[in-house]
C-alpha cells in the first residue's frame, strides 16, 4: 500500500511510519516522508474513490519538523494517529537536539491538512520519574525507544519502552498531564 518511495519533494529518500485514522472525509493514512537521513516531514494520503487509488492531498507536507524547538529538531518516526470527535490526535516520537527519541505530540482539527504541536507528552512513573518542557524525558532512566498509546473513555494509555529499565506506562486525560 505505501511504496517505500513516493517521489515528490518531501518524501523521495523514504518512507516510513505510516498511521491510518478514519476521518470525515473517508480512510487516511500519514507518514514521514523523508528529503535525506534524519530529515523527514509529514505526508498526508487521502483514498480517491474515483481513480480507485491513495493520493497526496494536500501536495506538500502537513507538518514538518522543527527547526528552532528542540524535541523534533531531527525528525519524526513511529506515528499514531487517535481520532476523538472532530479532532485528530498525533503522537510521533520526535528526535531532539542529541537525537534521542521524545515522545510529542500534536492536533488537527481540519482532518490533518494543518496540525498544531503541542510539545513533549509530560509523564511521570509512581511520581518517582517527572519529566519538564526542557527535559522531556526527565530523570526516565534511559532513552525512550518505542511507545503503544491508546485512547478510551476514561483517557489516554500510553506504554513506553525505556532502554535499560523496561516498560513504564502512564495515563490521563491530557497528554500534558498524564501520571
Amino acid at each position: 500500500l505505501l511504496p517505500e518511495k513516493l517521489g515528490g519533494d518531501f518524501d523521495a529518500y523514504e518512507v516510513r511510519s505510516p498511521a491510518a485514522v478514519e476521518t470525515a472525509q473517508g480512510p487516511c493514512i500519514f507518514y514521514a516522508g523523508y528529503y535525506r537521513n534524519e530529515q523527514c516531514a509529514l505526508g498526508r494520503l487521502v483514498f480517491d474513490t474515483a481513480n480507485n487509488a491513495w493520493r497526496r492531498v494536500p501536495d506538500a507536507p502537513v507538518m514538518q519538523r522543527s527547526l528552532f524547538v528542540p524535541h523534533d529538531r531531527w525528525g519524526m518516526t513511529q506515528l499514531a494517529v487517535q481520532r476523538q470527535g472532530d479532532r485528530l490526535t498525533l503522537l510521533y516520537l520526535g528526535r531532539n537536539l542529541r537525537r534521542e527519541a521524545v515522545l510529542c505530540y500534536a492536533e488537527s482539527s481540519d482532518d490533518g491538512v494543518t496540525w498544531q504541536k503541542r510539545g513533549p507528552v509530560i509523564f511521570g512513573t509512581n511520581m518517582m520519574f517527572l519529566s519538564s518542557q526542557q527535559q522531556p524525558n526527565g530523570d526516565l532512566p534511559g532513552m525512550v525507544q518505542a511507545y503503544a498509546a491508546c485512547w478510551t473513555d476514561d483517557g489516554w494509555h500510553v506504554a513506553v519502552i525505556v532502554a535499560g529499565a523496561g516498560l513504564y506506562t502512564a495515563r490521563g486525560a491530557d497528554l500534558s498531564t498524564l501520571t
